[in-house]
């Protein structure tokens, strides 16, 4: 997520579009950042606006501009959303030329209050990690290459379920693992909620899928 300096990380494909509809500098504050390879879902983003700049967008809402009963900040995120709602990894300098429309899409744009920070308001987050492994190894669906860490070795279900067991629902110090700034006061212990838990499959075969491959080759 975080901005490098390749330009092509969700954060600067973000400040991108926005800036060109600001016409100026912009700097979103997030949740936190994820790793290379990491996907996010409902990962959260702040960025501030002027009061000139929410009229405008306003206006930009189409027919929700003519509904009185919306504040004007409420159709602004509505005409931000539209923007913001589906787009591709298209600027910045990466060694892949391909092009993925739809590979950023935001979930909602809303208003929130000036003290609220995408950061620090967080109550809480959510990691999913995926596992294909022994069997399933090699008959893995192609899309799961993205989303799942594949093991060639049969894992002990059981086993994991236990050991998840003994760390969930006691309180852990991340100090050891936490990036804190001169002064900040934050408290690095968190109670973890771990589970393990096994997810099938389905394969739905037709004559699609072997009529698209054939196609490409």
């Amino acid at each position: 997520f975080q901005s490098q300096p390749y330009q092509n990380t969700i954060q600067d494909q973000l400040e991108h579009r926005l800036r060109g509809l600001l016409k100026r500098h912009v700097r979103i504050i997030a949740w936190g950042r994820t790793d290379t390879g990491v996907h996010a879902q409902g990962a959260v983003a702040t960025g501030d606006l002027t009061k000139d700049e929410v009229e405008r967008f306003a206006k930009m809402a189409g027919k929700d501009y003519l509904d009185e009963t919306n504040s004007n900040e409420t159709k602004a995120a509505r005409f931000l959303f539209s923007v913001l709602k589906e787009f591709a990894c298209n600027t910045g300098f990466t060694g892949n030329p391909q092009v993925r429309y739809g590979s950023i899409s935001s979930k909602a744009v809303v208003a929130v209050p000036l003290d609220f920070d995408a950061r620090y308001s967080a109550l809480w987050k959510r990691y999913v990690y995926y596992i294909c492994s022994g069997s399933f190894y090699d008959q893995s669906p192609f899309v799961w290459s993205r989303y799942a860490w594949r093991v060639r070795e049969e894992l002990d279900l059981t086993a994991m379920k236990e050991a998840a067991n003994l760390l969930s629902g006691e309180q852990h110090n991340f100090s050891w693992m936490s990036v804190t700034q001169a002064g900040e006061l934050r408290d690095p212990r968190r109670i973890v909620k771990l589970t393990v838990e096994e997810v099938p499959v389905q394969l739905e075969n037709d004559d699609t899928l072997p009529y698209f491959l054939r196609a490409q080759n």
